[in-house]
């Protein structure tokens, strides 16, 4: 599940361009990025990271330096994931309408150990040129040998903050 999760949020936001794109609604600057773990169930039954039979990554916060970031297309969206991480997820729709972002795929079953792992996942937010934010829902399921399948649902807020302008 670490993998989707960092494929998948890596994948939205691209690098920079020397000049500020007044095309592109966040403004070229010095950013900082965050991504925080706000839901965490299974099979219905909230549990803290400790609780998990796996590993969960931990909550991270990255300075960026000075960048404009970028939402790409659905289409470098997934060949950035493709690059990025040893699962096959993909977007399946990826929709920015004026500053409203809204997009959601799917990682297809992978067996490993006689289980089969599998998930759909949405994004959801908006962008300023100050700020990004950002809700990525992941639904997994885990098909154990015994015939049980086992729900994961995990929910991560993703931000972008615009901290000054680029120093040169």
């Amino acid at each position: 599940m670490r993998s989707w999760l960092a494929a998948i949020a890596l994948t939205l936001l691209g690098g920079c361009t020397p000049p500020d794109d007044p095309d592109n609604i966040p403004e070229r600057g010095h950013w900082e990025s965050s991504v925080r773990l706000v839901a965490l169930t299974i099979d219905d039954r909230a549990v803290t990271r400790e609780e998990v039979p796996f590993a969960m990554p931990p909550d991270k916060r990255e300075d960026r330096g000075c960048v404009e970031p970028r939402l790409r297309t659905m289409e470098e969206a997934n060949a950035t994931i493709a690059n990025l991480s040893k699962v096959d997820c993909r977007f399946e729709s990826l929709n920015l309408d004026g500053n409203a972002i809204a997009g959601g795929g799917r990682c297809a079953p992978q067996a490993k150990a006689g289980v089969s792992v599998g998930a759909t996942f949405t994004v959801n937010g908006d962008e300023a040129p100050d700020r990004i934010h950002s809700l990525l829902e992941l639904n997994a399921y885990a098909h154990l040998q015994d015939g049980q399948t086992v729900r994961v649902h995990t929910a991560y807020v993703i931000d972008w903050k615009r901290l000054s302008a680029c120093s040169r």
